[in-house]
């Protein structure tokens, strides 16, 4: 990425009056993005966000953002960051597309989440909820991405004076998002919407190429056709149920609702202060809220590992444990939360299998061949249950049901370590770290992996076995770093 830096650290001094020079100016290195912390003379922070390649459309990506944020900020009192100065061009002083915003007060909730009572986990989810069920009992009249009108790229459906949807495909940012092979106007219609998907999906290449005889039944040009094939197929008798119907509002919400992009007051963090980066947020069928679980809602998985009596006298347990129940405590209480609005609830109460199965496109499922398959053999099993017509469109061979589950143990495994590492060093699940927090993961981590290893060399004798038992362990360890 080219830009100009002194022009970006003008531009922070024109957006915030009073201002004359920069004090001191931080980078913060992301995966879609490049942030910059700018602290200035006149004691205020903005942020410079320049978007990378792969975070979106060019031109579209920001331009959508900066809607978005306006549109909440008008419409709920979600507090979200205030945008100083933008453009979706790359023809101007900083040379490449840009949004300089206000910094949000208070400090991450990740930071402070591990250090606070079940009381107060609980009180903090209550806060988050009320702030999402402004936005969730908003009302639009087709799925998509905002933009503000003099912006909005295409034909699109108007919102009132400022806000209209595109009703193209290549203008809708988010998971509808695709390279322009594909015009589609997705309008009021879930099947719509779902077929949009389905041929984003069609339209890319397949990424895994491979001799392996397992890899070829799952990942061939064949093989990946005959998926969207069975997807496609399994869609239409779902999407006219009534609890489909009710789940798929149009609904604007949090593309990524972590710890991570939620701010708290430094003194009391059951007081939400900000919630940042809404890139690729879009108005999306309401099944898509519990799509994914946020990560202060997550149930952590059962190990056997620590006494997990059902007391309520949490003191007597052991710190797993403990940290277990607060847990389950969480779950909880986001699930009752999701209760409150009727769009939320209703997609809270639809079967997960199918929600699985109808955000399969937008949560970039498609893609994963192991994973849809899955998908499609927990449809399958609650076929009847479901009160579906026929029979399930997915009925794998005893060859491809022995791959596909040898894959997905790999898989499942690989994910909860991911998980686990996540959690007991601060990382990101791709195994991201701050270059500031480097120097304090990087022990944490040797001592985890030397754990796992020896947890492999517990059972090996010779030492053919144990070179055997580190080398699996090596196999299924998720990270390069040793």
């Amino acid at each position: 990425m080219h830009f100009d830096f002194n022009a970006l650290l003008d531009l922070a001094i024109e957006c915030s009056p009073g201002a004359r020079q920069v004090i001191d100016c931080k980078k913060k290195e992301g995966g879609f993005n490049r942030v910059f912390m700018i602290h200035l003379d006149n004691g205020k922070t903005v942020v410079a966000r320049l978007p990378t390649r792969v975070a979106g459309p060019p031109r579209l990506t920001v331009s959508s953002e900066v809607a978005t944020l306006q549109f909440v900020k008008e419409r709920t009192n979600i507090p979200v960051p205030s945008v100083l100065s933008w453009s979706s061009e790359t023809d101007n002083a900083i040379g490449c597309e840009y949004i300089v915003m206000n910094a949000m007060p208070g400090v991450p909730l990740k930071d402070v989440w591990n250090i606070m009572t079940t009381s107060q986990h609980i009180r903090c989810i209550q806060a988050m909820s009320r702030l999402n069920v402004q936005l969730w009992r908003l009302d639009f009249p087709c799925y998509g991405s905002l933009y503000l009108s003099s912006k909005s790229p295409h034909d699109a459906v108007s919102l009132d004076d400022t806000y209209m949807i595109p009703w193209d495909l290549e203008s809708t940012h988010g998971s509808l998002t695709t390279s322009g092979a594909y015009k589609r106007n997705t309008g009021h219609s879930l099947e719509a919407y779902l077929l949009a998907l389905l041929a984003k999906a069609r339209s890319i290449a397949p990424g895994k190429r491979s001799e392996n005889q397992g890899d070829q039944l799952l990942y061939s040009e064949e093989a990946r056709t005959a998926l969207l094939d069975t997807v496609q197929d399994s869609l239409k008798p779902i999407i006219g149920l009534d609890a489909v119907q009710n789940a798929s509002g149009p609904t604007l919400f949090h593309p990524d609702f972590h710890t991570r992009n939620i701010f708290v007051d430094s003194e009391d963090p059951t007081k939400i202060t900000g919630i940042i980066d809404w890139q690729s947020a879009a108005i999306e069928p309401s099944f898509m809220l519990t799509a994914e679980t946020p990560d202060f809602a997550e149930e952590l998985p059962h190990d056997g590992s620590a006494h997990e009596e059902s007391s309520t006298e949490t003191d007597e347990l052991t710190p797993q444990a403990k940290v277990r129940v607060d847990a389950e405590f969480c779950a909880k209480s986001w699930a009752v939360m999701l209760h409150i609005c009727p769009k939320s609830r209703a997609a809270h109460d639809l079967d997960s299998s199918l929600v699985h199965l109808l955000a399969a496109g937008s949560a970039g499922w498609l893609k994963d061949a192991v994973s849809m398959r899955q998908i499609l053999l927990e449809v399958g099993a609650k076929w009847e249950e479901l009160q579906l017509p026929g029979e399930s469109f997915y009925k794998p061979g005893d060859t491809e049901a022995a791959e596909l589950k040898r894959q997905f143990d790999v898989m499942k495994t690989d994910r909860q370590l991911r998980d686990h590492l996540a959690r007991l060093v601060g990382c990101q699940t791709d195994g991201w770290v701050p270059v500031e927090r480097w120097d304090e993961v990087l022990p944490v981590y040797r001592k985890e992996y030397r754990r796992f290893v020896e947890s492999f060399l517990n059972e090996a004798h010779t030492d053919e076995e144990k070179a055997a038992a580190v080398r699996e362990a090596n196999s299924l360890w998720p990270f390069d770093q040793r």
